[in-house]
């Protein structure tokens, strides 16, 4: 094969994985009282950063490298939209992870907001760890609703 065509191959099916992953997204819980359409926004923002950090871009390189794409891929797929929590300011923190149970562990969280200056939802920030001693202090992980 030659390397246009494992690209275009490995293009094809990161397309499909993360297109069979959007569709197939659960809602995740929201603690507070949040607008649908607000919710599709901050889930489509926070699934879009999520992939920006854990997805490779597709370059050349990565023809050479296929285990660690396909284990980007993996990763990606791994993770879930937990919850996302509503604040009284208005803020809308996002937690993502494997699952509840390991989200102490290791996981990311986004606070997103909306102002009056710029009326859409934006990430104000985001974070990510990878062991339980960098986890966001408080960290209150829901029950299932």
């Amino acid at each position: 094969m030659s390397k246009r065509t494992l690209i275009k191959v490995g293009a094809l099916l990161s397309l499909a994985i993360i297109g069979w992953r959007l569709l197939s997204s659960p809602r995740p819980q929201v603690i507070g009282t949040l607008s649908s359409g607000d919710l599709s926004k901050i889930l489509h923002l926070v699934r879009q950063d999520l992939r920006k950090m854990v997805l490779p871009k597709m370059e050349w390189r990565d023809v050479l490298y296929p285990r660690y794409v396909l284990s980007s891929i993996g990763e990606y797929d791994a993770q879930h939209i937990l919850w996302a929590e509503v604040h009284p300011d208005g803020e809308v923190e996002v937690f993502a992870g494997v699952s509840k149970e390991r989200i102490r562990n290791e996981g990311y969280v986004w606070s997103l907001r909306k102002n009056q200056y710029y009326p859409n939802w934006f990430i104000a920030g985001g974070a990510y760890w990878g062991s339980s001693n960098v986890a966001p202090a408080g960290i209150h992980v829901p029950p299932p609703s």
